[in-house]
C-alpha cells in the first residue's frame, strides 16, 4: 500500500489535500491530480483508496504521485462553494486559479517529483481538470477528461433543449445540499414525482421546504439565461496547449453532449494536434468499471478494460514519463454491432459518409421512400396523469442508484403504449453501418400550446435470433436496442432564451440534433424510431400549455392531441450518417 501525506497549505483558504506516494522508489515521478466536489475523506470512506484500488489501479501500478483535493467549500476545505463556478466571477479566486495555486505548490514542495503533473476525473471532476485548461500552469502535462458536463442547459445534467431533467436535477440537488436522509416510498421515484402533480410542489414539499438553494436555482433559471451561459465552459475554453484525451460513452445519460462538445470545441483551434477522443459503449463513468455492465448487449469482451491498459495507462505514461512510442488516433471509436475499436482521422466522421434519409410513411413503416400522399399523419394522446416512464420496472430513486445502464435496457417494453408511436424498416438485406451526426427532421403538430417531442433510433434484433451467436445467456429475439435519443422542448424550438407559444394544430418543423454515434445494424436487423410526448420522471412532465412550468398548479397539466405527419409536403424523416460501401471488386 502507498504511504500517506496530509498538507495544509499555508494560505488564505485552505484547501484539503491528500497525497499518496509509493512505498519505495528511487526516481523522480510525475503527479497525477484529482479534484472533487464528492469528499477526498469522510466518515465512511477515503476517496484516494477506493480509487487506487479502482479506476486506478492500473495507473498506480506504473508508479505515480496521486493527489485528491476537495475543491473550495466541499467538506474538508475552506471557502464558500458554488456549483459549477462561472470564470467570471466577483471573487478573484475560481477552480482554474485554484487548480493552478495548489499545482505550484506540489511543485514545489511534494519530494521526488519530475516537474510534470496530469489530471483525470470523471463528470464534475473532469470539469474541474477541463477549468485548469483555462490558464494551464506550465508543469501541466496531460489533461484526461472523462465524460465532461459543457453546459447544464443545452445538453448536459439538469436540461435538454430546455426540458427539464426532473430526477437527475432533484437527485443533485439532494446530495449537494447534503440531505442524504431522504428517500423516496419504495424506492419508487416515478410514483413519488407523480403524486406530487408539479414542481412547484415538489417545491414545498416538507423534505425541500423551498429551502435547498440547488432546487431553487433550477427554478429561478428555466430559462437559458446569464446563470447558465457563465457556466458553459466552452464560453472559455477555446483551445488547448495541453495533450488533451476526451472520453466519452455512447450511453452516458449524463454528459454525453458535453464530452462530445468540448472536443468539438478544442478541435476547431488544434493546429498541434494535441486533442484527442475516445468513445465507446459506456454508461457515465463506465469507462473506469473494468468489470463493464451492459445487461443483455454482448461486446465481445471488456471494453471498459481494454481502455483502461490499452489507452490510458500508455497515454499518461508517455506524456507524464516520456515513456513508450504510444502514438494516439485522432478518434479512436467503438463501433456497436460490429462491436469493433476502429480509428478515424476526424469526428464527427465526414470522409466516405453519405447522409441517408429513412422517412416515415403510413402504416409505421421506415423506408428509403419518400411519402408520396397528402395529408398524412398518425396521432396518440398524450397524458400527464400516465406519462411513459424511462426505464423499465420500478424507477429508482437517484439516477446513480441501480439505473446507470438504462439506455442499454431493451426498449421493446414501451412499444405496447398508445402514446409511444414505432415506425420500423423491412430487415436490412445488407449490413448499414453509420458513424457520425444523426439528425431528425420531424413534422408535428398538437393540441396545446406547448410541448415535449422524444425521438429514439433504435436496432431491432431479429425474432430467430440465435443467443449463442454473441455468446449470451440472455434471450435476445426481438430486443431493441438504443442507438441515440434526444428530446427538445416545443416552446424553446426557435430560442432557449426566448419561449414562445406553439400555435393548437399547427404543423411546425422540429429540427433534433440527437448528435453523433457509430453503429452497424446486421443484415437481418431492422431499424426502428420511437416517438412520444413523455420520458419521466428522466424529463418533467409538460403541462402541455405554455406557461411558467416552476409554478404550474396540478391543474394546469393538461392532455393533448399529438399528431406526427408523413406526407409528401410535410415529410418526418431520420437522416443517418451512412458509410458508403466499397466497391465490388470484378
Amino acid at each position: 500500500m502507498p504511504k500517506t501525506v496530509h498538507f495544509e497549505f499555508p494560505v488564505t483558504t485552505r484547501l484539503y489535500t491528500e497525497i499518496y506516494t509509493p512505498e519505495s522508489t528511487a526516481e523522480d515521478l510525475p503527479i497525477i491530480f484529482t479534484r472533487t466536489p464528492y469528499g477526498v475523506r469522510t466518515a465512511n470512506s477515503s476517496y484516494g483508496d477506493y480509487r487506487l484500488k479502482g479506476a486506478y489501479k492500473t495507473l498506480a501500478e506504473e508508479k505515480y504521485i496521486f493527489v485528491f483535493q476537495d475543491m473550495r467549500g466541499k467538506y474538508n476545505s475552506e471557502g464558500k462553494y458554488a456549483l459549477l463556478r462561472p470564470i467570471l466571477d466577483t471573487s478573484p479566486t475560481n477552480e482554474s486559479t485554484d487548480a493552478f495555486d495548489t499545482m505550484d505548490w506540489l511543485i514545489s514542495n511534494i519530494p521526488h517529483n519530475n516537474g510534470k503533473i496530469g489530471m483525470t476525473g470523471n463528470s464534475y471532476n473532469s470539469w474541474l481538470a477541463a477549468m485548469a485548461l483555462i490558464n494551464p500552469h506550465p508543469a501541466l502535462a496531460a489533461v484526461n477528461l472523462q465524460g465532461t458536463p459543457a453546459d447544464l442547459y443545452i445538453g448536459d445534467d439538469f436540461y435538454h433543449q430546455g426540458a427539464f431533467r426532473l430526477s437527475p436535477s432533484f437527485g443533485y440537488a439532494i446530495i449537494e445540499h447534503e440531505q442524504r436522509g431522504f428517500k423516496f416510498e419504495n424506492n419508487d421515484a416515478y410514483q413519488w414525482f407523480l403524486e406530487r402533480g408539479s414542481l412547484e410542489n415538489i417545491n414545498s414539499a416538507e423534505f425541500l421546504n423551498k429551502e435547498n438553494p440547488y432546487w431553487n436555482d433550477f427554478m429561478a433559471h428555466l430559462n437559458y439565461d446569464e446563470f447558465w451561459k457563465t457556466r458553459s465552459i466552452t464560453s472559455y475554453l477555446k483551445n488547448t496547449t495541453v495533450p488533451t484525451l476526451n472520453v466519452v460513452g455512447w450511453w452516458d445519460d449524463q454528459d454525453f453532449y458535453g464530452s462530445l462538445k468540448i472536443y468539438e470545441q478544442l478541435e476547431k483551434h488544434d493546429s498541434l494536434n494535441l486533442n484527442n477522443l475516445v468513445a465507446g459503449p459506456w454508461y457515465h463513468a463506465g469507462w473506469e468499471d473494468p468489470d463493464d455492465y451492459y445487461k443483455q448487449i454482448h461486446l465481445g469482451g471488456s471494453v471498459s478494460t481494454y481502455y483502461l491498459t490499452e489507452i490510458q495507462a500508455p497515454w499518461f505514461k508517455y506524456h507524464l514519463k516520456n515513456e513508450g512510442d504510444f502514438s494516439q488516433a485522432e478518434a479512436t471509436v467503438y463501433r456497436t454491432g460490429k462491436n469493433q475499436w476502429e480509428n478515424f482521422s476526424e469526428w464527427p466522421q465526414k470522409e466516405n459518409i453519405s447522409p441517408v434519409k429513412w422517412y416515415l410513411n403510413q402504416g409505421f413503416k421506415l423506408s428509403l421512400d419518400k411519402p408520396t400522399v397528402s395529408n398524412s399523419y398518425s396521432s396518440y394522446i398524450s397524458d400527464p396523469k400516465n406519462p411513459v416512464p424511462y426505464m423499465e420496472g420500478t424507477v429508482p430513486g437517484f439516477w446513480q442508484r441501480g439505473s446507470l445502464g438504462w439506455k442499454a435496457d431493451n426498449q421493446s417494453v414501451f412499444t405496447n403504449r398508445g402514446d409511444v408511436l414505432t415506425w420500423v424498416s423491412e430487415p436490412l438485406t445488407e449490413d448499414v453501418d453509420i458513424s457520425g451526426s444523426i439528425k431528425m427532421k420531424l413534422c408535428a403538430s398538437t393540441s396545446g400550446t406547448d410541448c415535449d417531442w422524444v425521438v429514439k433510433l433504435i436496432d431491432v434484433f431479429p425474432s430467430n435470433y440465435n443467443p449463442e451467436i454473441e455468446n449470451t445467456k440472455y434471450d435476445m429475439d426481438d430486443f431493441q436496442m438504443l442507438i441515440a435519443d434526444e428530446v427538445i422542448r416545443a416552446k424553446y424550438r426557435n430560442d432557449l432564451s426566448s419561449p414562445e407559444p406553439v400555435n393548437p394544430n399547427q404543423i411546425i418543423e422540429y429540427k433534433i440534433d440527437l448528435l453523433s454515434k457509430s453503429h452497424r445494424f446486421k443484415k437481418g436487423h431492422r431499424i426502428m424510431i420511437h416517438i412520444q410526448s413523455s420520458w419521466f420522471p428522466l424529463i418533467d412532465m409538460n403541462p402541455q400549455k405554455f406557461i411558467d412550468i416552476g409554478k404550474a398548479k396540478p391543474h394546469d397539466y393538461k392532455r393533448a392531441t399529438q399528431k406526427i405527419y408523413h406526407s409528401e409536403m410535410n415529410a418526418s424523416y431520420i437522416e443517418l450518417p451512412t458509410m458508403k460501401k466499397p466497391p465490388k471488386k470484378k
